[in-house]
């Protein structure tokens, strides 16, 4: 999975989210109940029903199970199965002074640290670390003024990612054991979610709405984001 992977759903929606779990994409719209599957290639392979739409899916590699983001703006992150059977959910436990500063949720995932395993929550205004149980463990950090943090994930002990916009700009910045490095959007394409495999993150980007890419943009300690694609090229 080194190179750019184009697909397209079915239902001419844009994918809000989606990953790569041993070679195939999985991606949801947000917006239906179900779950599009793609092969290596980019092509629709099948669809898995849901009990409701996801607006973000995430895989977690060390305990073989996705964790989900629902449409209903609250702050619950829902335990699904690798049959896409929902188990259960985790309500995360804001209190005022955090979820009125910080503003809504806009991902999480979970994570194993060296300390014990946690959810990685960004909300638009900073992250966070949450308990198992969903109470606040530590800030991890925090946006600066008219900026939206839309994406933070942890790849590893020390290693983070993390997408923001800022004044019609969206940025990826990866913090990898004390190294920084950041980065600028094509502003003809649309970052839609950050995810890594191993120690490989990728990026979901968008362009003209329907279509979605996925590519490798953070390998071997260097960050490159990719340029808009202006002519059609073969997916594999």
């Amino acid at each position: 999975m080194n190179g750019i992977k184009a697909f397209m759903l079915n239902n001419s929606l844009a994918a809000t989210c989606a990953l790569i779990k041993d070679g195939i994409i999985y991606a949801a719209d947000g917006k239906e109940c179900n779950i599009h599957i793609f092969d290596p290639c980019g092509n629709r392979t099948h669809g898995i029903r849901t009990v409701r739409a996801y607006s973000r899916l995430r895989y977690n590699e060390d305990a073989n199970a996705f964790t989900a983001l629902g449409c209903d703006c609250s702050n619950r992150v829902y335990c699904i199965d690798e049959n896409f059977n929902e188990l259960g959910y985790t309500q995360l436990n804001t209190d005022c002074n955090h979820s009125c500063k910080f503003g809504a949720l806009t991902d999480v995932s979970s994570a194993l640290l060296s300390n014990g395993r946690f959810y990685v929550a960004a909300f638009e205004g900073g992250a966070f670390l949450f308990d198992p149980n969903g109470s606040i463990a530590s800030q991890l950090c925090r946006v600066e003024r008219n900026e939206v943090l839309t994406d933070f994930i942890a790849f590893g002990e020390e290693r983070y990612a993390f997408a923001s916009r800022r004044s019609g700009f969206t940025s990826v910045t990866v913090s990898d054991v004390g190294q920084t490095q950041s980065a600028i959007v094509d502003g003809k394409l649309s970052l839609r979610m950050l995810f890594a495999v191993g120690g490989t993150v990728y990026g979901l980007f968008g362009y003209s709405y329907i279509y979605n890419r996925i590519a490798p943009i953070y390998t071997n300690r260097i960050l490159t984001l990719p340029k808009a694609i202006e002519n059609c090229q073969s997916p594999c």
